[in-house]
C-alpha cells in the first residue's frame, strides 16, 4: 500500500534530506500497530501483516481453568489490530448490542454464570471483550467471548484460541505478579468466556501521553523519568524471565499491551498474549507482532527462522527507549524504509539528558545479532536498574 507523502508525515514524521526520520509527534495507534498478524500478505498503516504460520498450535480442552490474557482496561481511542480471535475496539452498533443486551438482563448472556454486563472494551468479528461483574462479590472484570458458531466457520480462528490458551495455562499456576492473570472459563452451548483480570490503571502508552520528563532537551522527546522507567523496566524484564523460563516468547512487547494495575501507576502487568507460544528453542518462522518492535530476524525469518526469547528482549529495548523518550525507536515513512532502519538498528538519536546508564541498557537490548542481546535475567542484574530479586 502506497502513501502519500501528508499521510507518510501524519503517521510517521516527515523525512530530512539524509534520509533521517525528522522528530515528529508520535504516530497514530493504527500506524504503530502496522504488523499485526492478520491471515496473509503486507497491509501498512492502519492494518495488519502477517506470513503464514507453519507453527503447530496445542488444542486443550476448554473445560477447566486455563489461563488467559488481560487484565484489560478501558482505554478510549486507542484501536487494537486485528488477529485471529482477536477483539478490536467495536462500531456504535457493536456498543448498543453489548449494553442493550446488559438493559434486559435475563438477556445477558453472563447472567447464567452470575455475572453482569457493565458495558463494551473491544468487539471484532470472532470476538468481543466487556466489562463486567460478578453479582455476589462486586468484582469488576473483563470477559472475554467467542461464538461458537463463528469459529466453527474459520477452524483458523478456533485453532488461534485454543493455541492462546495452552500458553495461558501453562502460565497460570505460578501466577506471577507481572503476568495477567485469568481468572476463570466459562462454557456454554453457544460461546466460550474468559472471565480476566481488570486493570483499572490504563496502559502504559496513555500514561506516556501524559507524564513527560522535564529534563530532557526540548524538541528531543518527552519520556517518562528514569526512576519511573527503571522501575517498570524491572517488573517487565521479571516477566519476560518467568515466561522464558518455561519456553514462553510473548512475541508482541509493546506500550498498548502493558497495563497498570490502579491508578498508583507504580505496577504494571504484561498482557495479550495473542501471539505468544511455547516454543523453547525451536526456530520459528512466523512473522508476527507489531512492525516498530519487530526484531531485524523476523524480517528474515521465511529463510533462517528465529528463536521467540531474543525476540522479546528486543522489544523490550525499543519500549525502554519509547518510555526514555516518549517515542517509538524507529520510525519511517514506509515498510520498507522502517524494515532497513530495524536492520540497521538505526534508531532516533539519544535525548541530551538520557543518562549513560540508560543507553548502555537500550544498546545491549538492540543488538542486531540475537545471540549477543542481552537475556531477561541479564537485564535485572544491570546496573542501572534498581535491584531486583530474582
Amino acid at each position: 500500500m502506497k502513501l502519500n507523502t501528508a499521510a507518510a508525515a501524519r503517521l510517521y514524521g516527515p523525512v530530512g534530506g539524509n534520509g533521517a526520520a525528522a522528530l515528529s509527534e508520535r504516530p497514530s495507534n493504527t500506524a504503530r500497530n502496522g504488523a499485526r498478524v492478520a491471515t496473509a500478505g503486507t497491509r501498512f498503516g492502519s492494518t495488519t501483516v502477517r506470513s503464514m504460520s507453519t507453527e503447530p498450535t496445542a488444542a486443550p480442552s476448554l473445560t477447566g481453568s486455563p489461563r488467559a490474557d488481560g487484565p484489560y482496561s478501558e482505554r478510549p481511542g486507542r484501536p487494537t489490530s486485528a488477529r485471529p480471535g482477536s477483539a478490536r475496539p467495536g462500531t456504535a452498533s457493536d456498543h448498543s448490542r453489548v449494553c442493550a443486551s446488559s438493559r434486559r438482563g435475563s438477556a445477558d448472556q453472563l447472567s447464567p454464570f452470575g455475572f453482569e454486563t457493565l458495558g463494551p472494551i473491544a468487539a471484532g468479528a470472532f470476538s468481543q471483550v466487556v466489562r463486567g461483574r460478578h453479582t455476589a462479590t462486586r468484582r469488576e472484570v473483563a470477559i472475554k467471548s467467542w461464538t461458537r458458531t463463528k469459529l466453527a466457520r474459520a477452524p483458523h480462528h478456533l485453532s488461534a484460541m485454543k493455541s492462546e490458551l495452552a500458553v495461558l495455562k501453562l502460565l497460570q499456576p505460578s501466577g506471577h505478579q507481572h503476568i495477567a492473570n485469568m481468572v476463570e472459563v466459562l462454557e456454554s452451548r453457544s460461546a466460550v468466556h474468559l472471565v480476566l483480570e481488570y486493570a483499572c490503571g490504563g496502559s502504559l502508552h496513555r500514561y506516556m501521553q501524559s507524564r513527560g520528563n522535564p529534563n530532557l532537551q526540548a524538541g528531543v522527546g518527552s519520556g517518562l523519568h528514569e526512576e519511573v522507567v527503571a522501575t517498570l523496566m524491572s517488573q517487565l524484564a521479571a516477566a519476560l524471565l518467568h515466561m522464558h523460563g518455561l519456553g514462553v516468547a510473548h512475541r508482541d512487547l509493546k506500550p498498548e499491551n502493558v497495563l497498570f494495575t490502579d491508578a498508583s501507576h507504580t505496577q504494571v502487568k504484561l498482557c495479550d498474549f495473542g501471539f505468544a507460544l511455547r516454543c523453547g528453542e525451536r526456530r520459528l518462522r512466523t512473522v508476527c507482532g507489531s512492525a516498530q518492535y519487530m526484531a531485524p530476524e523476523l524480517h528474515t525469518a521465511v529463510c533462517e527462522g528465529y528463536l521467540g526469547m531474543p525476540v522479546d528482549q528486543w522489544a523490550l529495548g525499543a519500549l525502554l527507549y519509547e518510555m526514555l523518550h516518549g517515542k517509538p525507536a524507529f520510525r519511517a515513512v514506509s515498510m520498507e524504509q522502517l524494515k532497513l532502519r530495524i536492520l540497521r538498528v538505526s534508531h532516533e538519536p539519544f535525548a541530551a539528558g538520557c543518562s549513560a546508564g540508560a543507553r548502555s541498557l537500550v544498546d545491549a537490548l538492540l543488538q542486531q545479532n540475537a545471540e549477543t542481546r542481552l537475556t531477561a535475567r541479564d537485564v535485572l542484574t544491570h546496573a542501572w536498574l534498581p535491584s531486583y530479586s530474582i
